[in-house]
């Protein structure tokens, strides 16, 4: 049995938890889901607006949660996270990597349009690698389904048991089923790898087409926008913030109003030269 050291917090919010305050000892199973550990907080009483949790690596997580009690936000400070099976979220990657790519082709002066034109079939091609990781780590997945394809993960991040769908979804079950009961589910990462070999399919293409230099990422970023706004139909999801549509469909709807500006502002001329570096290989003087 694995043994959680809870700290409950009234006014603290971000970093480390502060010295005082009231702690409680609570047991969970061994790789309990986040609806499970829900669960046995709630049966001591001990939801609140800020909850810490300490394990006996002295590992720190704190979960935020909203008025209907479900996880909205989680910290972790262990850095063993990186190497996880979890892990974190992605949006730091892609930041890093963004200025690192832009950065280097400033350093070797090729003009932004023209890494943003290379990389662009590159960047479909990689978001369709990633989600094969998301199948394998078995999140990210979709909501219950009956069709034949559909599949079960009950060691899912987290499980695609009844009650996590309900608890940490939102998502409605037969009235009677058992919240242990592990459900099938749309393989929404599947959908996601094929959707975007797809894209990297038509970018890869176009890429010696007549096109200006840079309309190849507005295509890019109009494909993966609609890719991404259409699979969220069916994702296991609930960060609803514009009436029922998700985070990711509003960021999504952003990503094809750029990509349609970027299409209709490039649509002619011939662009930029390509630079030195591009043409020759070496970095001009």
């Amino acid at each position: 049995m694995r043994r959680l050291l809870l700290l409950l917090l009234v006014t603290a919010c971000g970093g480390t938890p502060p010295r005082d305050g009231t702690f409680a000892t609570v047991t969970v199973p061994p790789g309990a889901s986040f609806g499970q550990v829900l669960d046995t907080l709630d049966a001591h009483g001990l939801i609140g607006n800020r909850t810490w949790l300490k394990d006996e690596r002295d590992c720190v997580t704190a979960l935020t949660y909203d008025p209907d009690d479900r996880v909205t936000r989680v910290v972790t400070q262990d850095p063993g996270a990186l190497f996880s099976r979890g892990g974190l979220v992605w949006y730091g990657g892609f930041i890093g990597g963004a200025l690192a790519v832009i950065l280097n082709g400033w350093r070797l002066r090729v003009p932004l349009r023209w890494t943003m034109h290379l990389a662009a079939p590159a960047l479909a091609a990689a978001y369709a690698l990633g989600r094969v990781g998301c199948f394998l780590v078995n999140d990210d997945y979709g909501r219950p389904s009956s069709l034949p394809w559909a599949m079960k993960f009950p060691r899912g991040l987290p499980a695609t048991t009844a009650g996590n769908m309900q608890q940490l979804f939102g998502i409605p079950v037969p009235p009677g089923t058992d919240p242990g009961t592990v459900l099938a589910v749309h393989p929404t990462q599947l959908y996601e790898t094929a959707l975007m070999l797809g894209v990297f399919m038509v970018l890869w293409r176009r890429r010696t087409g007549e096109r200006p230099i840079g309309w190849l990422f507005g295509l890019y970023l109009v494909l993966a926008g609609l890719e991404r706004f259409l699979i969220e139909i069916l994702r296991a999801k609930d960060d609803r913030i514009l009436g029922p549509f998700t985070i990711a469909q509003v960021t999504s709807v952003l990503l094809i109003a750029i990509g349609a500006a970027l299409l209709s502002s490039w649509s002619k001329g011939a662009g930029p030269a390509p630079g030195a570096y591009l043409e020759t290989g070496k970095r001009a003087s």
